[in-house]
């Protein structure tokens, strides 16, 4: 399985990740909204390895994400970093 390197947008310096549903860290099997370009594009967390990038699956985007991201699609597996995480939810 091929995993793209896409190059997020970082969250703000202030802004720490918002939590939804009753948890407070990113963990696999949870759902985090990245973006990229300001489109939101969201991921449910597959793999966490310390000191490695992220690695998950596309759930959701905008519909004009495929304009701007090219290849990506619901399933494709992708890669990033916790400053990347915008929202996570269980």
């Amino acid at each position: 399985m091929n995993t793209m390197e896409i190059n997020f947008d970082d969250r703000s310096d202030d802004a720490n990740i918002e939590f939804r549903g009753g948890i407070n860290e990113v963990s696999e099997g949870c759902r985090v909204n990245l973006e990229h370009q300001g489109v939101r594009i969201t991921v449910k967390v597959t793999k966490y390895t310390p000191g490695e990038p992220w690695a998950g699956e596309v759930t959701d985007f905008a519909q004009n994400a495929t304009d701007q991201i090219t290849d990506l699609k619901i399933g494709s597996t992708i890669r990033f970093e916790e400053r990347h995480i915008h929202s996570c939810a269980a």
